[in-house]
């Protein structure tokens, strides 16, 4: 004796679902990119406001600040200045005093002496605009794309 089984598929549901992910697939990814490029504006804002907080608002670290997205995050560059590196750890006598928040960060700062013993220099504090930005910047980057992709995934569905 034989068995039939008659089936009636309608596959245009099936259809219409994976057009609507595609849909949805799409937004997130412009979300993620209009996010991305949310937050690149968004942490140059914060990075000239931080130079801004240490008197540094019209200096040449605020006048050439570059961001760039990179495959593995995002490169901050502040031009040809090479003294940035040392606003943000402070230097010699008053450096020491006042340290990079960051306890990770091991940074010698010079004694402002010089071999006869004689003070050349008493340094200046740390500014540590940088690492504001940086914490700024783990703290608001998910927020800002997960924003954007709400966002685009509401104008789809």
């Amino acid at each position: 004796m034989d068995f039939l089984i008659d089936l009636d598929v309608d596959t245009t549901k099936f259809f219409e679902i994976s057009d609507a992910w595609e849909k949805i697939e799409k937004a997130i990814i412009k979300g993620i990119e209009l996010g991305e490029a949310e937050f690149i504006i968004r942490l140059r804002d914060k990075v000239l406001q931080n130079l801004t907080k240490y008197g540094l608002g019209s200096s040449e670290l605020a006048h050439n600040i570059t961001l760039e997205k990179k495959s593995d995050g995002i490169a901050i560059t502040m031009g040809d200045a090479d003294y940035a590196i040392f606003v943000e750890y402070g230097t010699g006598i008053i450096g020491a005093e006042n340290p990079h928040p960051n306890p990770k960060i091991t940074w010698i700062y010079s004694s402002g002496e010089n071999s006869n013993g004689h003070a050349f220099t008493k340094g200046q504090k740390s500014r540590p605009f940088m690492y504001e930005s940086w914490l700024w910047g783990t703290r608001s980057a998910k927020n800002i794309i997960n924003k954007n992709i709400r966002r685009e995934v509401k104008k789809v569905i």
